[in-house]
């Protein structure tokens, strides 16, 4: 087996993943990465909390992959990347990535070839510290997906055309956040309280603004480099349990059938800019026996220029 390659502290792009200890392997298009991390340097951790306890974002997750991925300056990755968008599918997050026992954690980046020519399984994995910081369960595995490798260019498809319907008052929005398991900081909470919901359509267009997110991600850099539009992505996934607030049960955001980046990603209106997203019933699975499956389009609230989009995001009533 191969020894783990130290990558240089100088290689560009200097993305969220360039902010730690990474070492790889790239041995026939499988890479084997370890990323160790620092919270306090990765300060945007701190902004995402359950149950009171520091939670990784399924949405950061993968934007670390993808700094991974570019650290290891393959053809794999100059291929993987530099495509026109980047579509996932199959997301499915096993467990919640909690971070407990100090300052220092260790993560695993997996990536191999599937079955079907070109795409790749993605496995994130993690080492379980307890509150003493002693590793309790070594590298375990907390998201799995696959990356289309030849991915098709795709418009997405809005169910109401223009953001309309009725404005939603504050005090329901309070009422939502007093309940909610899920506890934002002031990185992500990003809201404008703006929501307006159409029943006919059962869409809820939900509004953000992302100024002075993108510079207090990182401790000691305030222009991170990120691969997706990361920021855009969470301010999405932020609105998903009002969502289901709305239909009467707290629900926290679970499997993701699939996830495009659409063009002109790394925009910096996609990052800093104020966004608007749309949540509707999935048209091909509006309800199912585990609770909400959504879509989920982000776009930028000035001309309605799609960012990304979430496909068959599910939506769980409870912990598990």
């Amino acid at each position: 087996m191969n020894k783990l390659k130290p990558v240089a502290p100088d290689q560009l792009p200097r993305t969220l993943a360039s902010y730690g200890q990474l070492d790889y392997t790239l041995t026939k298009d499988v890479i084997c990465a370890k990323l160790q991390i620092n919270i306090s340097e990765h300060r945007y951790l701190l902004s995402h909390l359950i149950n009171e306890k520091v939670v990784i974002p399924s949405v950061f997750m993968l934007e670390l992959a993808h700094g991974v991925l570019a650290k290891t300056n393959s053809k794999l990755a100059e291929r993987l990347l530099s495509q026109p968008q980047l579509q996932w599918r199959q997301i499915s997050a096993t467990r919640l990535a909690y971070l407990t026992g100090g300052e220092q954690q260790t993560l695993y980046f997996d990536w191999q070839p599937c079955q079907q020519q070109g795409d790749y399984q993605l496995t994130v994995s993690y080492d379980k510290l307890n509150q003493q910081g002693q590793c309790v369960r070594p590298k375990l595995t907390v998201l799995t997906a696959t990356l289309v490798g030849d991915a098709k260019n795709t418009t997405p498809n809005l169910v109401n055309a223009m953001p309309s319907g009725e404005l939603i008052e504050r005090a329901l929005i309070d009422d939502f956040k007093a309940q909610s398991p899920a506890t934002l900081g002031i990185l992500f909470n990003n809201l404008t309280f703006k929501y307006l919901r159409c029943p006919k359509t059962q869409a809820l267009w939900c509004y953000s603004d992302l100024r002075n997110s993108r510079q207090y991600c990182l401790q000691t850099e305030i222009e991170p480099d990120f691969i997706t539009p990361v920021l855009a992505a969470m301010s999405a996934v932020q609105h998903l349990p009002f969502y289901g607030y709305l239909d009467k049960a707290i629900a926290l955001p679970s499997h993701i059938g699939g996830l495009t980046f659409y063009g002109d990603r790394q925009n910096s209106l996609n990052h800093q800019g104020k966004l608007v997203c749309q949540i509707a019933p999935a048209k091909t699975s509006p309800l199912t026996n585990q609770g909400l499956c959504v879509d989920v389009l982000v776009c930028r609230e000035a001309d309605l220029t799609p960012i990304l989009q979430f496909e068959h995001y599910h939506l769980q009533p409870q912990l598990h």
